[in-house]
């Protein structure tokens, strides 16, 4: 199946390409000691990626898996990703006709908060993560989880998703997610928590207790 504008996330056919155009060499200038290794989980096998090990479950079969953005109907760029699915992402018995929820919940959680940290240009852990399962999933479709909404209210990202299935606009569940954001300190909120003079809970006090507000 063909997966047109998607970046494969890395798997062992594609392990050091350098999909995103980074020059590597660049961001070490002047260091002659680096070396860049991948993680040795197999050691039969020490390079296998991250997201091969994810998806295909060390069974070393081809199991895609990729990403690409798009406009979203918020005015601003969105995330999709796809997901093969193989009979280990069953939680039945064999014949294993139906994706099991976990890997489904997995995929949600991952795409909401890879999408986040690119939103927000840094890590925003999740405090809140809800998922429905609508329809099954026969083993063998693919799984795209597309972000349909995201908001800031209270230092706190609020996303949501759909899972359908790719080529298809029939939705099988919907996710949802709240990611904490901490405020940025001002220097005169910094300087009011480091003497405890009118801190987080009473920033609109003046010098003597009068209110500023």
């Amino acid at each position: 199946m063909k997966y047109e504008g998607y970046t494969e996330f890395e798997s062992n056919k594609t392990k050091g390409d350098n999909n995103l155009g980074v020059d590597i060499d660049s961001l070490y200038e002047g260091q002659t000691n680096v070396q860049i290794e991948g993680y040795h989980d197999d050691w039969d096998n020490p390079n296998t990626p991250a997201f091969f090990t994810w998806n295909s479950m060390n069974w070393h079969e081809d199991t895609y898996c990729g990403w690409k953005t798009f406009k979203g109907e918020q005015g601003h760029n969105t995330l999709s990703t796809v997901w093969e699915t193989r009979w280990w992402h069953s939680i039945q018995p064999a014949p294993y006709k139906y994706v099991g929820g976990p890997y489904r919940a997995a995929l949600s959680d991952f795409t909401l908060g890879f999408y986040g940290l690119f939103f927000c240009q840094r890590f925003v852990p999740i405090t809140d993560f809800k998922i429905t399962y609508d329809k099954a999933v026969k083993v063998g479709d693919t799984i795209e989880c597309v972000i349909t909404n995201t908001i800031i209210e209270n230092d706190t990202l609020k996303q949501e998703l759909i899972q359908r299935i790719y080529g298809s606009d029939k939705i099988v569940g919907r996710a949802w997610s709240s990611h904490f954001m901490k405020k940025k300190e001002d220097y005169k909120e910094k300087q009011q928590d480091l003497t405890e003079l009118n801190g987080d809970g009473n920033r609109d006090r003046g010098r003597y207790g009068e209110d500023v507000s």
